[in-house]
């Protein structure tokens, strides 16, 4: 950030600097904080670090305000001003360098905390691009994951969500770390993939009376079906979760995702005007809604085990399989 641009943003209360914003010591009037965000959005060039701690501030100081005030900024910059947030919430003052661009932290951020300052440190002394940089985080993160033990299920269940880590990037012959990304970008997958042959040889330990819960895409619907036909469950009804934000897509931004609800024997359900459609906000990339778990908690009896297959998030009373457990 050039120091002109330093100095038409800096005010008495918010001094600007490279790395981010001096935040004042003492709470400022509502419409002063307001108003030096107006001021924001006419200046161009590296506002990232200023820009997420000028939210911050105000989340902190004025609580759903800040909401308000947020607002001000085009739709179409809402997203992005979030992601200003949060990778300004990702790093002390201390922590940013000003040899390294906003974009080497923003890709630094999508890794365990431990690993970041090593990683930053790297790019620093050895000059990497961003793009260097994505390469070396993925290659630890591809790494971590082979290392790390797998939760086994164990037993039969009679309620299972599968999501199975579907192979997007395999017509591409790509290496992993060419294709993963555990920030979950367009361009990459977040987490290492699985072939059709794969994900249809790890079948669930259902038992011989279950539900099962089967998440895919528009891409993989046909084979998602395929893969039930193998796995000897019978497709019921088809669930939607109608998401509160576009996610990724090729030929159109997807706003919805789907989950084919089958059967096999003569399971329990307690129908009580459940629908097919599953309202819950768009969260990290394969991050499926809590309004899906809820949903399935109450169709099932208490008694029944239920397994989350390829999970990423611990859930009271449901049993994980897969090897990022603690991922959210």
């Amino acid at each position: 950030m050039g120091n002109d641009i330093i100095k038409a943003i800096s005010t008495e209360e918010f001094q600007a600097t490279p790395v981010g914003l001096v935040l004042p010591e003492n709470k400022v009037a509502y419409q002063q904080w307001e108003e030096y965000g107006h001021s924001l959005r006419g200046v161009e060039g590296a506002l990232q670090w200023v820009i997420g701690d000028w939210l911050r501030y105000g989340e902190f100081a004025y609580g759903e305000k800040y909401a308000q005030a947020a607002s001000v900024w085009p739709d179409s910059k809402i997203n992005t001003l979030m992601e200003y947030q949060r990778i300004a919430n990702a790093y002390t003052y201390a922590e940013r360098s000003r040899r390294l661009d906003w974009s080497h932290f923003q890709v630094a951020a999508t890794t365990k905390k431990k690993l970041r300052g090593q990683l930053l440190a790297d790019a620093e002394n050895n000059e990497w691009t961003v793009k260097e940089l994505k390469a070396s985080v993925r290659r630890h993160e591809i790494g971590e994951i082979k290392e790390e033990e797998i939760q086994v299920a164990e037993g039969l269940y009679s309620a299972i969500s599968c999501d199975p880590p579907w192979p997007y990037d395999r017509a591409n012959h790509k290496q992993p770390w060419e294709t993963y990304d555990r920030a979950g970008r367009r361009a990459a997958s977040p987490y290492p993939e699985m072939s059709l042959l794969e994900i249809a040889a790890n079948a669930p330990p259902a038992a011989d009376d279950s539900l099962l819960f089967l998440w895919t895409t528009h891409a993989f619907m046909r084979d998602a079906y395929t893969l039930l036909d193998l796995w000897e469950f019978k497709p019921k009804t088809v669930i939607t979760w109608v998401k509160d934000q576009m996610g990724l897509g090729v030929w159109l931004r997807s706003k919805s995702e789907f989950c084919i609800m089958a059967v096999k024997g003569k399971p329990k359900v307690a129908l009580v005007s459940q629908t097919t459609v599953v309202e819950g906000p768009l969260r990290e990339h394969s991050r499926k809604p809590d309004e899906f778990y809820e949903m399935v908690d109450s169709l099932v009896p208490n008694e029944y085990r239920k397994l989350d297959m390829y999970s990423r998030e611990s859930r009271e009373g449901w049993d994980q399989y897969g090897n990022e457990a603690d991922k959210f």
